[in-house]
């Protein structure tokens, strides 16, 4: 393989090598924040306590705001990776449809199908459990 094509194809392996981290991260806050809540809605519950409860709104706000920055990072990876191929070999591409992605934002990332559900539950268990304490 001539130096050249071996140097490009080793960045296309680090590109993924990122790509596969940023959904590791991903997946670890996600289980951060279903844990770190739980925890704080359990202490309500038996506690009776309207506080925990509301307090466990401000890490599933920080969680969910980090789940979609890394989302970002990890489309705005693909969208360089999907570049790198085209300069290489139209065979390796990770395109589902071949053409391109919109550009994702940090807060369209925040209502992603793989992100937004998650925190908004928590969310919302976290109000309700407040307000069922405060009754």
């Amino acid at each position: 393989m001539p130096e050249e094509a071996a140097r490009r194809l080793k960045r296309l392996e680090m590109i993924q090598a990122i790509i596969a981290r940023m959904a590791q991260n991903s997946f670890t806050i996600k289980a951060w924040a279903v844990t770190f809540c739980s925890a704080l809605l359990a202490l309500s519950a038996k506690d009776g306590t309207a506080p925990f409860a509301l307090l466990a709104v401000a890490p599933a706000l920080m969680f969910w705001g980090l789940d979609a920055y890394y989302l970002w990072l990890e489309r705005r990876y693909r969208s360089l990776y999907e570049s790198s191929v085209k300069e290489f070999d139209a065979a390796m591409t990770l395109a589902l449809t071949g053409g391109q992605h919109a550009p994702l934002s940090v807060w369209r990332a925040m209502f992603a199908p793989v992100v937004g559900p998650i925190y908004i539950l928590l969310i919302i268990l976290s109000v309700a459990m407040a307000r069922h304490a405060h009754a």
